[in-house]
C-alpha cells in the first residue's frame, strides 16, 4: 500500500472534512516526488579489470586469513622462512583490510559485481536489509583482516630480531 494512501486514511480519520483537502494535497505531493525520483538501477561496472583485481585480492585475503588462523607458519623452520611468511601474510592482509573496511563505497560495488546475482543490490525492504548486512559484514571482515595482518606483521618483525 503506498504511503500516500496511509496518510490519506489517517488524515480523513483524524481531521474529518478538513483532512480530506490536506490528504489530497499530501497524495499529490507524494506522487509528484515519486515521479521525479529516478529509479535506482545498479549501474554496470565500468572497469571489469578493476573488478576482477578487487575480487582476486579479496580471495587472496581470504586465503591469507585462513593461513594466519591455522598458523601454517609454525610448520616452517624457526627464524628466516617463518618470519618471511608472517611478514608476507601481514603485508597482504593489512592494506586489503584497510581498503575493505574504510573505502567501501568504491570497493564494495566492484566486489559485489563479481558475486552471484542473489547477493546483488535489490530494491525494497529485502534489498535494504541485504545491503545493510553485506556492508556490515564486509566492514567487519576488513577490520578482522587489519587485526590479523598487524598481528602477523608484528610477529614476523619480532622473529627477525
Amino acid at each position: 500500500m503506498p504511503v500516500g494512501n496511509w496518510i490519506a486514511r489517517a488524515a480523513t480519520r483524524y481531521l474529518a472534512g478538513a483532512g480530506r483537502g490536506v490528504a489530497r494535497d499530501l497524495i499529490l505531493e507524494a506522487r509528484r516526488r515519486q515521479a521525479n525520483t529516478p529509479r535506482s538501477v545498479p549501474e554496470p561496472v565500468r572497469s571489469p579489470r578493476r573488478a576482477a583485481a578487487v575480487y582476486t585480492v579479496w580471495w587472496v585475503g581470504i586465503a591469507a586469513l585462513v593461513l594466519v588462523i591455522l598458523n601454517v607458519d609454525l610448520l616452517l623452520p624457526h627464524h628466516g622462512p617463518r618470519a618471511g611468511v608472517r611478514i608476507a601474510l601481514g603485508v597482504v592482509l593489512l592494506p586489503a583490510g584497510l581498503v575493505l573496511a574504510f573505502d567501501r563505497d568504491r570497493v564494495r560495488p566492484l566486489l559485489l559485481s563479481r558475486f552471484p546475482d542473489r547477493f546483488r543490490v535489490q530494491r525494497g525492504v529485502r534489498g535494504a536489509g541485504m545491503r545493510l548486512l553485506l556492508g556490515a559484514g564486509l566492514r567487519l571482515l576488513g577490520i578482522i583482516w587489519i587485526g590479523a595482518g598487524a598481528f602477523d606483521l608484528l610477529r614476523g618483525i619480532r622473529d627477525l630480531g
